[in-house]
Formats: C-alpha cells, sequence, structure tokens
C-alpha cells in the first residue's frame, strides 16, 4: 500500500541521485534545490487549494511535485527527460493526483492534457535558465487563463520581469508580461541554495492577473506583442528605427505616419514607452501600413 501522501519525506538530494546512479549535466541545467523547505515555500507560494489544477513545468527530481500535490486537487507536470522515469513511477503511486507527461513543455498543447472542469488553473516551475523567455511567453500567450504563475527564474530575469514597462531594465519580456500581470519577486535564492551551485542567483516570482486586463481580445494582444518583440530586437535605436529595423513597417516613412497617429516622439527608445503608448503604436499600425 502507498504510504499516506502527508507522511511523505523527500529524501536529500544527493543521496537520492547517488542511489538513482544519475549524473548530472550542467548542459541540461540540472541544479536541484538542496532544502527541501525551498520546495515547500515555492509551493505555498502557489496559494493553492483542493480545487486547484497545476500545470508544473519539468519534474526534475520531483521535489517540487510532491509538495504541489500535498496541497493541489490535481498536478500534471511536463517532462522530457526520462532519466528520473523509475523514481517518477514511485512517486505518482504515492500521489494518485500526481501525472507526469513525458513530453516538451514548449510542444505540448497544455490544454489536451488537462481535464476540461473548469476548476482554477495554476502553473509553477522551476524554468532552465536557457528557455526561460520561451516558457514564459508560452504560458502568457496560452488560452488557458492563469490564476497564477509561479516560477523560479535566474534573478536577473526576475528582476528584469518585476521592474515594470518604461524603465531602463526593461525587456520585450517586461511588456508582454505587464499587458496581462502583475509581478512580484517572492524569494530570493542565492547559488548555493542548489546542487550542483549553478554560476547565477535565482528568484520565485509571482504573476497575478490584472484585475482590469489592458487588452480586450487575443488578435490585439497579438497585434501589440508583434510590435513589442521588434522594436526589442534594436533597443538602442528610436522606436522609429527599430519599428524598421525590426521587419514591424515597410518603410521609415510609414513608421513615423503610424508614431505621429499615436503622439510618440520617433526619436524616444522602446524602453522609455509604456504600455499605453504601445497599445496606441499597434493599433496606428492596424491594417496601415503593416510590413508585408
Amino acid at each position: 500500500m502507498p504510504e499516506p501522501a502527508g507522511a511523505f519525506r523527500f529524501p536529500p538530494v544527493r543521496e537520492l541521485l547517488d542511489r538513482l546512479g544519475v549524473r548530472l549535466s550542467r548542459h541540461k541545467s540540472q541544479h536541484f534545490l538542496r532544502d527541501h523547505a525551498w520546495c515547500e515555500r515555492i509551493a505555498e507560494s502557489c496559494e493553492l487549494t483542493a480545487g486547484h489544477v497545476v500545470v508544473e513545468v519539468g519534474t526534475g527530481l520531483g521535489n517540487l511535485s510532491v509538495e504541489l500535490a500535498k496541497r493541489a486537487g490535481e498536478v500534471h507536470s511536463v517532462e522530457l527527460d526520462d532519466a528520473f522515469d523509475g523514481w517518477h513511477r514511485e512517486l505518482t503511486a504515492q500521489f494518485p493526483n500526481l501525472r507526469v507527461h513525458r513530453q516538451d513543455f514548449l510542444k505540448t498543447d497544455l490544454a489536451a492534457i488537462l481535464p476540461e472542469t473548469g476548476r482554477p488553473l495554476v502553473a509553477c516551475g522551476n524554468l532552465p535558465y536557457q528557455i526561460t523567455a520561451p516558457i514564459l511567453f508560452k504560458l502568457i500567450a496560452s488560452p488557458l487563463r492563469w490564476e497564477r504563475i509561479v516560477v523560479m527564474v535566474q534573478r536577473e530575469v526576475a528582476e528584469r520581469m518585476a521592474t515594470g514597462p518604461g524603465t531602463r531594465r526593461a525587456s520585450a519580456l517586461t511588456y508582454k508580461i505587464a499587458l496581462e500581470y502583475d509581478v512580484r519577486i517572492a524569494h530570493n535564492l542565492g547559488a548555493r541554495e542548489f546542487f550542483p551551485p549553478p554560476r547565477v542567483d535565482s528568484a520565485v516570482v509571482v504573476l497575478t492577473p490584472l484585475a482590469s486586463p489592458l487588452i480586450d481580445s487575443p488578435e490585439r494582444k497579438k497585434r501589440v506583442c508583434d510590435v513589442v518583440s521588434g522594436v526589442f530586437q534594436h533597443r538602442r535605436r528610436t522606436i522609429a528605427n527599430g519599428l524598421v529595423l525590426g521587419g514591424i513597417v515597410a518603410s521609415r516613412e510609414t513608421g513615423e505616419a503610424a508614431l505621429a497617429k499615436a503622439g510618440i516622439d520617433p526619436q524616444v527608445r522602446p524602453e522609455k514607452l509604456g504600455i499605453p503608448e504601445f497599445i496606441r503604436l499597434a493599433d496606428s499600425l492596424d491594417g496601415d501600413g503593416g510590413a508585408p
């Protein structure tokens, strides 16, 4: 008989890795939390109840997965690497509400792996440093409505996410998140909290949907995000140059006309603009002057 979930104690990371005979790879961004208490804190940041369904990005050793499973109704954890497959089967035997999907998260149809229950959804995970932005873009672009997104990322990325639009540290990711979410940094973790320690520090960020969305349709949101992506490829150029170099408009004249219509100085740099300016700019380009 499986041990009751409440009595389950996760083994020390080094001991478990030795038991499984696994050699870690920096190429795979394999850095595991030494202190299980951090997994508990991250799971607590999700504010889960038995009514929640969680999508976890990357199962890894499953130390965060089990804490999510203790608190939520269902946990659907997506993991491509099969190195811990046997151990994952042990965990799912202990926690019947935990399911591991052996898939590439970036290629996974999230709606297809979830039950059609209408229950509140939360996304959570310790994101690989190399693909943090694509994973976050996938989550925020998803048609699924997240009650909360709680992720651990490189501290520098967390600070960019939380800095807000219109600041020097803002990036395309900052703006795309700010269209729909408030961001706060819940925890900071030094490199020594992990085994093996990475070369950078980390942070846990919590994304909560805005009470009043700034965008009223998926199509309009996509237009704004396309403009943001294009000009932030050339963030040190003026917004007028960025529109052309980013492939948003076919000519500088078209870009300047759209900027004038939106009431934006063509000489300003992208990170000086706020969300309302980017929305006006995208609207001014809608159906009139965008690049073919």
